[in-house]
């Protein structure tokens, strides 16, 4: 049966691994997948071992996606669009390929940003992208300090940008009670040293020392060389408890059992953790770090927003007792968690639902086809 839209050629690196990015472009593949719309996936998750064979493998998968662009391309009928979540390093060399075969064919280009990594600092390569891909493409980002910064860098338009929070691909069944009292807190992250595994050991440690009543968890997958490490400090501190990575009923159980969670990853290129999001849909407050999208997100009405500095442990033991002490404000954050979620639902299912449209029929985000 002939499709009523034009083909979508959707590029973008799907799980696995899954990591923040590509679960949300998982969802937002289902998202367009639920439309009339004749989808071509392109894939592009690298291969998880980093060995000369890896690389090997990783440049021939390069080689045959572009390949199999230009063919089907070549041979498309109807509007063609591209929608691609742009790499925030090297795999940009890759994805300007992608964005001038799509000039060259007259594709309809969306670009979905997730990473700081060239906002925060200006890139040539991504320079290159955005003019590559023309006046007339248009960006979705994650939140207003990204939408800023994508026009200061790169001259994009601010009519040709629009927010999208990653809030919007949390499923409606993902709800959680409000918290009378702090118990446990909670690490829930890739466990890497730049997200913040030994700042978060510190902070139990010094919580420890203080003699405060309260259980740590840990949950997430553990990088190689963080391993050994680990193993070596969960020996040290029974107090805290790793549970392993956890998915779907799991994390659904780990949110329940979690009263706070804290973030204090010193990645410079945070974008909007869907953690947060996810804490913030079950009532959890949080305490992170001032990076990306995330002072604006969790600010004082639903925890608390720290500089990634020396004293950051101490800082966040600090906040952590005096929410432990001060039963009312921690219960207004919890409180202020689950109105902040519910109100934004709409607004975030609306701006998505906008989006999905105007990539169904290869029309402008102002309103141009």
């Amino acid at each position: 049966m002939e499709r009523k839209h034009g083909p979508l050629f959707f590029i973008g690196a799907m799980p696995p691994p899954l990591h923040g990015m590509s679960n949300v472009n998982a969802r937002m593949f289902a998202a367009l997948s639920r439309r009339d719309i004749n989808i071509h996936l392109f894939d592009i998750a690298r291969h998880r071992n980093n060995t000369t064979a890896a690389a090997t493998t990783n440049s021939e998968r390069v080689i045959h996606h572009i390949f199999r662009f230009v063919s089907l391309m070549a041979f498309a009928r109807g509007k063609k669009k591209t929608y691609l979540s742009l790499s925030g390093g090297f795999g940009q060399f890759r994805d300007l390929a992608f964005i001038v075969i799509s000039r060259v064919f007259r594709a309809k280009i969306y670009i979905h940003h997730h990473s700081f990594a060239y906002l925060n600092k200006r890139k040539a390569i991504t320079l290159l992208c955005v003019w590559a891909a023309g006046p007339r493409s248009d960006h979705i980002v994650l939140c207003e300090r990204m939408a800023v910064l994508l026009s200061k860098q790169y001259q994009t338009r601010p009519n040709r940008i629009s927010c999208l929070s990653n809030a919007a691909f949390l499923s409606s069944e993902e709800r959680g009670m409000g918290r009378r009292q702090l118990r446990t807190v909670s690490f829930l992250s890739n466990i890497t040293f730049e997200k913040g595994i030994s700042t978060f050991f510190e902070v139990a440690g010094e919580l420890k020392a203080r003699k405060v009543p309260v259980r740590f968890m840990i949950a997430g997958p553990v990088a190689l060389d963080v391993k050994g490490w680990l193993d070596l400090a969960l020996a040290a501190a029974p107090e805290v408890q790793y549970v392993g990575p956890q998915y779907g009923l799991e994390k659904t159980r780990f949110f329940s059992q979690t009263d706070l969670l804290v973030f204090p990853s010193t990645y410079p290129n945070e974008a909007e953790p869907v953690t947060i999001l996810e804490a913030f849909s079950f009532g959890v407050p949080v305490i992170a770090t001032a990076l990306g999208c995330i002072p604006s997100l969790v600010s004082d009405e639903r925890g608390f927003v720290v500089p990634a500095q020396a004293r950051l442990p101490l800082t966040i033991a600090g906040l952590i007792q005096q929410l432990i002490e001060d039963e009312i404000t921690y219960r207004r954050l919890s409180e202020n968690c689950n109105t902040y979620f519910e109100s934004n639902t709409s607004g975030h299912l609306s701006a998505l639902k906008r989006i999905v449209d105007s990539i169904e029929c290869g029309r402008d985000f102002e309103g141009k086809t």
